[in-house]
């Protein structure tokens, strides 16, 4: 009784100390990332940090350590005259939809600390269907897609769009192995073959 006591009160300990650690973590005031690289390009693949509970969650979940997961993920789609980007990407909430966001307003809104962009080489004619496909769903406002099936087409997620929009282009950007799964989750495009890292917010000042 004295040993189930004892492993009880570690757990509590284990837990109020995570607890405690999240807080931190979540609470402590950040810089967000407002600029991206200046060679970002249409159709780069844009993964996002931020440090709140929703985000900790999807890190569980996709099993990677606290400052190396992603949480959200989407696509950039075209310059504004102002010089920022616009980005294609599907919102989550019971009202969440496809929408196209000006970056900025996507990382105050996020409470983004980083952005790390990848990119798929592509040809011109890819690139192009891609572009027009990002347009169509943000346009129709494709629901998001509470249920995280990969391979339900009438609703989206934020990974399940960029790769689905990719496979529709012509280019996948993951295998076959990793579609299969009914959920996809930033990690896998992190860890992609098919998509080179090409800069961070990091290394820029911030704004």
């Amino acid at each position: 009784m004295r040993l189930s006591k004892r492993i009880g009160f570690a757990l509590m300990g284990a837990l109020l100390l995570y607890g405690l650690f999240f807080a931190v973590q979540t609470l402590r005031p950040r810089q967000l990332a407002l600029t991206f690289p200046v060679d970002v390009q249409p159709g780069d693949v844009v993964l996002m940090r931020s440090h709140t509970w929703r985000a900790e969650i999807v890190r569980v979940i996709d099993g990677v350590s606290y400052r190396d997961g992603f949480s959200h993920v989407g696509l950039v789609h075209a310059r504004r005259p102002d010089g920022h980007w616009d980005i294609v990407h599907a919102v989550p909430g019971k009202d969440g939809t496809v929408r196209r966001e000006a970056w900025p307003d996507i990382a105050r809104g996020g409470g983004i600390s980083e952005a790390v962009i990848y990119r798929a080489y592509i040809t011109q004619d890819i690139r192009e269907k891609l572009f027009a496909l990002q347009a169509d769903a943000a346009r129709r406002a494709v629901p998001f897609d509470g249920s995280f099936d990969h391979h339900d087409a009438s609703t989206f997620y934020c990974t399940e769009l960029v790769t689905t929009l990719y496979n529709q282009a012509g280019h996948p950007i993951v295998s076959e192995a990793v579609l299969d799964k009914r959920a996809i989750f930033p990690g896998h495009l992190a860890r992609s073959i098919h998509l080179r890292r090409v800069g961070t917010t990091r290394d820029l000042p911030r704004t």
